[in-house]
């Protein structure tokens, strides 16, 4: 009897401990907070991600929760703190260097008539003064045209037309000066000599200011009616606002349809003339 009786009591207390349990675990289940994970919200004008907290994460978080919570961390490390203000400079200035002119820009030049020149010189024999040997130089200034130069490129550099008042020249005798106008040269028929440039050979790939450079220009040069293809040599160099250079060539008289000058027991020319152009070319932008 007493061994059942123990039997028994044994079974109650099994008994009121599982209920006991059972009554913990349902009240720890109701105290538990529920945590509902909302999708963030992008705001662009504020350039950040921020996450709206819910109802019911407010009503179960108290004051003493640490206001950096797992949804803080995480717009931390995906969203730049970038402000309203740096992103409008950005679009502003996108490039923290000034903007300045350089010498890449082509310049033009146009040759001064005060300070440029263009000379023939022909050799001739005086017949008649036992055949002495004179050299005929005969000038004229009055020339136009330009140079585009561009300092980036050189061999883009070009030059336009060059037009010569031949009809101008003067030498130390006005004889001869006439007598070429008149009969030879024709230039009071013909009074524009014209050089048009076609390219340029061996300019540099880069320039520096002050350096004399030398080069050659092809081109066609009329005279009177007739065009032939002329060589230039040219040296220059550029100071400041001024191009300071000088060109030559040689041509033959019978290349253009006229012979040298030849008067029978007086004088007789060379067939070869040698063609000098001293220039001085300013910038445009200072000569205005």
């Amino acid at each position: 009897m007493l061994k059942n009786h123990k039997n028994v009591t044994c079974k109650r207390k099994l008994l009121i401990l599982l209920s006991i349990i059972f009554l913990c675990t349902s009240c720890i289940k109701q105290d538990t907070p529920s945590i509902t994970v909302q999708p963030t919200s992008t705001t662009f004008a504020q350039s950040t991600i921020t996450t709206a907290p819910t109802k019911e994460s407010t009503k179960h978080y108290s004051s003493k929760t640490p206001t950096t919570g797992i949804s803080d961390e995480i717009t931390n490390q995906i969203t730049p703190q970038v402000s309203v203000t740096d992103l409008n400079n950005s679009i502003v200035n996108p490039s923290a260097e000034p903007n300045t002119l350089t010498q890449s820009v082509p310049t033009i030049y146009i040759f001064d008539q005060s300070e440029s020149s263009v000379r023939y010189g022909v050799g001739e024999t005086f017949i008649n003064q036992n055949n002495r040997y004179n050299y005929a130089i005969g000038t004229t200034n009055i020339i136009s045209g330009e140079i585009n130069v561009n300092f980036n490129q050189p061999n883009l550099t070009n030059i336009s037309d060059i037009n010569i008042d031949i009809k101008s020249f003067q030498s130390d005798k006005i004889r001869r000066d006439n007598a070429i106008r008149d009969r030879w040269l024709e230039s009071s028929k013909f009074p524009i000599a014209t050089f048009s440039p076609q390219e340029l050979l061996k300019l540099p790939d880069e320039y520096e200011f002050g350096e004399e450079i030398s080069f050659q220009i092809n081109g066609n040069l009329l005279v009177r009616d007739i065009i032939q293809p002329v060589s230039f040599e040219v040296t220059l160099t550029i100071i400041d606002d001024k191009i300071i250079g000088n060109a030559q060539t040689r041509i033959k008289m019978t290349d253009f349809g006229f012979d040298p000058p030849d008067i029978a027991g007086i004088l007789k020319a060379e067939n070869e003339v040698d063609i000098y152009f001293d220039f001085v070319a300013i910038s445009k932008v200072n000569s205005d």
